[in-house]
């Protein structure tokens, strides 16, 4: 996000629990996402989501058209992007609450399993190809 945005999602959560990583190579990621409580994302994502729900995260992401898939998991957060003081209440409610990361976590690694898995997906794409 904008340094001016991770700023003040830095201070705001500053007594709090909560550690803010930079970007990480995305090797590594599945790494950082079994040692995770939870992904946040503030602003725009990229498919990490999906590695981030398949290692059995609770997600938080903005509103966005483009991500409502996302939401037949049930372990989806959303909250309204620039808007850090909601974000982090929105973090609160999960970050002190260890059976909902537990339930979101295991709804969002159950429908990555059963939706979208690479043979799923790869029968998908042959439907569509003549």
């Amino acid at each position: 996000g904008a340094p001016e945005y991770i700023d003040k999602l830095k201070k705001t959560a500053a007594k709090t629990r909560i550690i803010h990583l930079p970007f990480v190579e995305n090797k590594l990621l599945p790494q950082y996402f079994s040692a995770a409580d939870i992904a946040i994302y503030p602003g725009d994502f990229t498919i990490s989501v999906l590695e981030a729900m398949s290692c059995g995260l609770p997600v938080l992401t903005p509103y966005w058209f483009g991500s409502t898939y996302l939401e037949k998991s049930r372990g989806i957060v959303k909250f309204d992007r620039g808007n850090p003081v909601k974000l982090f209440r929105k973090i609160t409610s999960l970050a002190y609450n260890k059976n909902l990361i537990h339930k979101f976590g295991k709804l969002n690694r159950s429908y990555t399993e059963n939706n979208l898995n690479w043979i799923k997906i790869a029968n998908f794409v042959s439907k569509l190809v003549v």
